[in-house]
Formats: C-alpha cells, structure tokens, sequence
C-alpha cells in the first residue's frame, strides 16, 4: 500500500529516520511519537472509519533517534472510492518547532516587558516610603546619644532601610537587564552581611552551618546583586526543607580550576575563582527538575508560593560577574549548588569612613517633592547641612518661587514624578527663566527619564531615590561645587 502512496521527503526531515524505513515498517511514525502524546493521537486516529471531515490533530511531539525532539502538527482527511466509503486516510504533517519556540520567547519578552512597568510602579512607591522611614530615623539618630540602646536600634532600622533599598534596585535590575556597576569587593564581608539576614527571616528550625576560610580572593562585582545570590539560593533551600531537623550549609573558599577540573565541567575555564556553596537536606530533585531550574518562571511550588524567577535571577547574575553555577541533586538527598566567581587579581582599596565627615555649605536650595514628608525631610537635611532650604510640594508653585526671584535659590531639587507638571518639565522651564541654574532630579524609578535623558534637557545630575543623608549631602556639594568651578 505504501508504495503506492509516495511519502514527502519532508518526513525525513521531521521524523528524523528515511521514507525507506517506514515503507519497510509504517508503524514506525506512530512508535515514534512521544508517549506523552500518543493516547491522543491514536484517539484521533481511531475516528478514521468514521471521519466526514478534515480532522485536526493535536499538537505532538516526535522523539528523533538521537534524542531530540520536534513538534508536530497534523491534519487527516478521508479519501473515498466510487460508492463513497473511506477506503482510506491522507495525512498532512508540519514542523512548528520553531514557531512554538518564537512564540515562547513573545509570551516571555511580554512577560518580562509587563514585570517592568510592575517593577517601575512598585519601585516609585515603595521608594517614597522607604525615604520616608530612612530620613526620619536619620534625625533620630543624630538626636540619640552614642551610648543610648535606642540609638542602636535605630541603626539597626537603618540598616534594614537600606537594604530594602537594595532590594529594589535589584528588581529594576533584573526587569530592565541593566548592567549595574561593579566595584572590587570583599566577598566574605557581603556573604557575613548576607548570612545575618537569612537568618533573621528563615524558620528557626533551620540549622545553618557555615564554613568561611580566612583571606578569600576578592572579586569584582556587584554587592547588592551578589547579596541577592545568596539569598535567594538560601530561600529556594528553606522551601525544599520540609523536615523538622533542617540543615542549610554555606561553604565560601578559594579555588583553583586546572584543565583537567575545566575539561569535565564545559562552563568554567581553568583560573583562580572564589568557590560560594550552599548545599540542603531538603526534598532534592529529579534530573528533568534540574535541567530547568534556571529557567525563568519554571517552579515545581504549588500556586501562589513562588514565582520561579529565583533561580533564573541567580544564574543571570553568575554569567554578568562571568562566572558559572553547578547544580547536584538526588530525589529524597537534598541538593548542592556550586558557585565560582572569578578572583580579581587587583588590590583592595581601603574603605574610608563616609559617615563621619560630611559636606556642607551655605547656598540656598529649594526642593520640590509631591509627597509631603520627603519634602519636609529634605529640608531638614539641608537645614542641618548648614543651607538655607526651601521646600514646596507644588511644581508650579516652585516654578513660580523661582520666577519672582531667579537670583535667590543656588540650587533646585526635584522629584520626577508629580501631577500638574513633572520634574524634567519643571527643569526646563526653571532653565529658560535662568539657564545657569544648577538641579537635580530625583526619581525612583522612571521609564520616561533617564540619566542619559536628563543630561540632555539640561539637568545637572540624576538621582535614584531614596537618597540618605550622606549620598544628598554628597550629591548636592558635586553639583554646587562643579557650577562655581565653571563660572
């Protein structure tokens, strides 16, 4: 029968095995077929004697020799003799493998397009009211002597401020696939940092177990990214521990990578690296479970529980600090997962104490914020930094000030975000009143300015919020200073 009705040599192609083969054996195409998917394709087939019409198959995969596999989809209609009976089924078969994967990466590029404006919405939000905690506790803190258990805590509430900062920088970071600066860093410092707040928001079930050697390379990169690393390994560890005597266990030492080590392990080349690994007693997984773990939203948690961007933001973050991460699991053994950072061969500048000393100055400043608090707190900073400042939280009201005396204010701060006008519209108008005018803008996160931008309508520098009192005191002192030096 086959021979009589010829097989397109696109079958070759799409099954991977020659027309000769299923002439030979035509069950072959069916055997062929991934098991997942054959019940539904001999249901199909199964309403062949009774089929009226074009039938369409579901789509299905086809398993080639080597492993690999392609997607299919089929149609069937019956051809029938002279008194009208189906005497038998003409197939028609077409790859869609790469349409299925472009329309993969669509779905993921929209996804990732709308986890942006989320990011971007969240970030400006939650901004504003980190600010608004960070500011405050900074008055606090100045009012509190050193020896005081208040003022302690009060660091402590500074500490967790800023951190949250990080937090968000990070989203932006990876909904936008920014490339954030790196600095040489004292790798065992931000693992000790990390380590504190892992244990402050796990389970206190959790045992952890750490195992820091002394003098680890420092590495180029990151902190507030390498920060997430280990923190988001150690939250996927938490969640695959479900038993009462949890073990999590950090391991951070250096080392060496010859060839023979870089033959059996494709992704790391032979050098020096510092080695992070972090290894659970928890549930473990399969070997299908580890091949997609890093991809994104990918999760074997139930809905709700997680989002399956964890991983993928870990391996994202190794290969930009051009490193390489190694995953070991058995079901029911728990699992280990590798890091190797490249060392940096440099040296390590010491860290100057920045909170001690800060700039002040005299000048007369105005800022602009629509949020009621951070601009009151931002006059405050500036008050105690020595300027004279102004505050308003009315962009046309500050464009106004500005105009019934354009000699009276040395700098402008502005929020980006506002109703009635935002801050690069303010600037530019500030700029055709007084076009020296030095400014600032100030912005949690926006799509429609960025630094770039900014410097092209005019403005003096870009801030991110929330701004503490050292990076505000900083920042304006560089502005001031660099518009006197270019008079």
């Amino acid at each position: 029968m086959w021979k009589h009705h010829p097989i397109s040599p696109a079958y070759e192609e799409i099954w991977g095995r020659s027309c000769d083969s299923l002439y030979a054996y035509p069950q072959s195409w069916l055997e062929s077929i991934d098991e997942e998917d054959q019940a539904n394709v001999l249901s199909k087939i199964s309403e062949g004697s009774s089929l009226t019409s074009i039938v369409e198959f579901p789509e299905y995969r086809v398993v080639h020799p080597d492993g690999s596999k392609r997607w299919v989809l089929a149609r069937a209609y019956p051809i029938r003799n002279n008194r009208g009976e189906v005497y038998r089924i003409a197939g028609i078969a077409e790859d869609i493998t790469e349409k299925l994967e472009l329309e993969d990466a669509l779905r993921h590029a929209h996804k990732m397009e709308a986890i942006g404006k989320l990011a971007g919405g969240i970030a400006h939000e939650f901004n504003n009211i980190l600010g608004i905690i960070i500011g405050n506790n900074e008055l606090v803190i100045e009012e509190l002597p050193e020896w005081s258990l208040a003022r302690e805590n009060t660091e402590e509430i500074q500490i967790a401020g800023m951190r949250a900062r990080d937090v968000v920088k990070q989203l932006l970071t990876f909904s936008r696939q920014d490339n954030a600066v790196k600095t040489v860093r004292d790798f065992k410092s931000v693992v000790q940092e990390s380590i504190k707040l892992i244990r402050s928001s796990i389970p206190a079930n959790i045992e952890i177990q750490q195992t820091l050697s002394d003098d680890v390379y420092q590495v180029l990169g990151n902190e507030t990214q390498m920060n997430q690393l280990l923190i988001n390994l150690c939250n996927n560890a938490v969640d695959a521990m479900q038993r009462a005597k949890a073990l999590l266990r950090i391991e951070l030492l250096n080392k060496s990578v010859d060839e023979k080590y870089a033959k059996h392990h494709s992704n790391i080349k032979p050098g020096q690296y510092v080695k992070l690994q972090v290894s659970n007693n928890g549930i473990g997984m399969d070997k299908e479970t580890i091949n997609r773990i890093f991809e994104p939203y990918f999760t074997t948690k139930g809905i709700g529980k997680g989002s399956g961007i964890g991983l993928a933001v870990v391996h994202g973050i190794v290969k930009r600090h051009g490193g390489s991460i190694i995953a070991d699991s058995q079901p029911g053994q728990g699992s280990v997962f590798t890091l190797f950072l490249p060392a940096y061969e440099g040296r390590l500048e010491d860290k100057k104490d920045e909170g001690i000393v800060l700039p002040t100055g005299d000048e007369t400043i105005l800022y602009v914020d629509d949020e009621p608090s951070i601009a009151r707190l931002g006059k405050l900073h500036l008050e105690r930094l020595g300027y004279t400042a102004e505050s308003t939280t009315d962009p046309l009201e500050a464009l106004e000030m500005v105009k019934t005396n354009i000699d009276k204010f040395d700098l402008v701060i502005s929020d980006m975000a506002m109703p009635k006008m935002t801050g690069d519209h303010l600037i530019i108008e500030i700029l055709k009143i007084r076009p020296d005018m030095p400014t600032i803008i100030c912005t949690g996160y926006s799509a429609k300015v960025s630094e770039k931008e900014a410097t092209r309508i005019g403005v003096s520098s870009f801030a991110m919020k929330p701004l503490n009192r050292v990076d505000l005191a900083k920042k304006v002192r560089q502005v001031l200073d660099e518009s006197n030096h270019s008079k």
